[in-house]
């Protein structure tokens, strides 16, 4: 997609109401298991995005954030701005700290 895509295809869109807050769904996923999902979260209002090398602990075991992409998109009917962002994670190995890294 180019610039101008872009730009008409934002153009195109609903004006967003003030105050609607947005909607986030994080979705992990793990290339060890066929990019399956391992955890999923679809709430109202925006989830802290874990950064590329961040450990973060999921249902209490700990992994290690390989990749994040996030898109950025709106309700076609309100415009409610909508997020998606997909992680990529790995299980760190027995005995593996985050110092270790």
């Amino acid at each position: 997609m180019s610039y101008d895509e872009i730009i008409m295809a934002d153009a195109a869109r609903p004006p967003t109401t003030t105050g609607l807050v947005p909607t986030h769904a994080m979705t992990f996923v793990s290339p060890i298991h066929d990019d399956r999902d391992l955890v999923a979260y679809d709430i109202t209002g925006v989830l802290p995005v874990p950064a590329v090398g961040q450990i973060v602990t999921l249902h209490d075991t700990e992994v290690l954030t390989l990749r994040v992409a996030t898109t950025y998109t709106s309700d076609e009917s309100t415009g409610r701005p909508r997020i998606h962002t997909l992680v990529t994670v790995r299980t760190l190995e027995p005995g593996e700290k985050p110092t270790d890294l």
